[in-house]
């Protein structure tokens, strides 16, 4: 996809697994958008859950620069959240205040952080 800002994101079909933005993006897809527009190295969500569940996410390194943190989220950060005790899907926090995240019906939206129902699992931040 060409580049753009993540406004023109919003609105595009929720789909399970989806990776093209011109079709549909899941949570995954999302994160792929957002590694490739600022630059970061590719986040490898089979990596990602296998070294979570490994770790136990205790502060240990995510292949390709990025890390699990215990600490607050920070802008730039990649939120997991989890239900029922399972890590299920993954945001980008833009803000203090704002999260990018791809919800089922609602296509990619840009949502308010207190609108994150879910149980927050852990804060994947890449070493920039």
């Amino acid at each position: 996809m060409k580049p753009g800002t993540f406004q023109d994101l919003i609105g595009v079909p929720w789909a399970w697994d989806g990776l093209d933005p011109r079709k549909a993006l899941g949570c995954y897809g999302l994160l792929r958008i957002v590694c490739d527009r600022l630059g970061l190295p590719p986040f490898d969500l089979a990596d990602a859950w296998r070294n979570a569940y490994h770790f136990g996410w205790r502060g240990d390194v995510v292949p390709d620069g990025w890390f699990v943190v215990d600490d607050r989220p920070q802008s730039g950060d990649v939120l997991v959240t989890r239900y029922q005790g399972i890590p299920r899907h993954l945001s980008y926090l833009l803000d203090k205040r704002r999260v990018l995240t791809s919800v089922v019906r609602h296509g990619v939206c840009i949502l308010p952080i207190e609108r994150m129902n879910t149980e927050l699992h852990a804060v994947v931040r890449v070493d920039a």
